[in-house]
């Protein structure tokens, strides 16, 4: 049984830090990881049930005091210590000082393109992400950097829908907003939570069409005039359809 215990302890452990990369993975808004991680983050979550019910209970209890945690945590790692400040004002002291004049003028050399240019021009990930409609799905579609190829991800247009009644709700006179204060809302009619990814997959799609504004670690703001339902209407209307 002691074995059984350190192992449960290995899997919650697990568990903790894949929950920390998926508040690090939204705040950068790097929804394909999230989506990774909240797959893993289900199945560790499962194996802690199966070792100990009452280690999950245990948990849930405290999974408040650990968010609160986490959100202390991501907001630490985003500030300068104060050897960073330091060190950032030798760097901008030497920037401010003069170069030492050249001894003799010499013609400038032709522009050389290089290699992070090229990349950067050819970057096939530069195109992406894309958003498509088939019958009632929202389509995103990627580029995975590891797969070198395209991916993509689908939301039914009543997570659409529902997302933008949200935000119309929680963002109505200009309020700003965080997906701690969205994601509560996020249910199905048969009572059933929305799964996270489409619950960014949409939010992504809101940003891209214009009619969301993030605030860094703020939060999020409606950025459109008038009625945000109809908006969304109307650019589902304008999404090109998926072949």
């Amino acid at each position: 049984m002691e074995i059984l215990s350190e192992a449960g302890d290995i899997i919650q452990s697990a568990e903790e830090k894949i929950r920390q990369l998926m508040g690090r993975a939204a705040l950068a808004g790097d929804y394909d990881a999230l989506v990774t991680l909240t797959s893993w983050g289900k199945t560790l979550s499962s194996l802690v049930v199966q070792q100990s019910p009452q280690r999950a209970q245990r948990l849930a209890a405290a999974d408040g005091r650990g968010q609160t945690q986490n959100d202390t945590e991501v907001r630490a790692s985003a500030d300068p210590t104060p050897t960073e400040n330091r060190d950032r004002r030798t760097k901008d002291r030497s920037r401010s000082e003069p170069s030492p004049l050249p001894l003799a003028k010499t013609p400038a050399p032709a522009a050389i393109e290089t290699p992070n240019r090229r990349t950067k021009r050819n970057n096939p990930a530069a195109k992406y992400p894309q958003f498509l409609r088939f019958g009632g799905d929202l389509i995103k579609v990627g580029w995975s950097k590891k797969l070198r190829t395209e991916y993509e991800h689908k939301s039914p247009t009543e997570v659409v829908d529902l997302l933008a009644a949200t935000l119309a709700n929680l963002g109505s006179d200009g309020r700003r907003f965080t997906m701690e204060e969205v994601l509560p809302h996020m249910k199905l009619r048969d009572g059933l939570d929305v799964p996270t990814y489409q619950t960014y997959l949409c939010l992504a799609w809101l940003r891209d069409a214009g009619l969301l504004h993030q605030h860094g670690r703020q939060g999020y703001s409606v950025s459109t005039e008038g009625p945000l339902s109809e908006q969304v209407k109307s650019r589902w209307r304008d999404l090109p359809l998926k072949k």
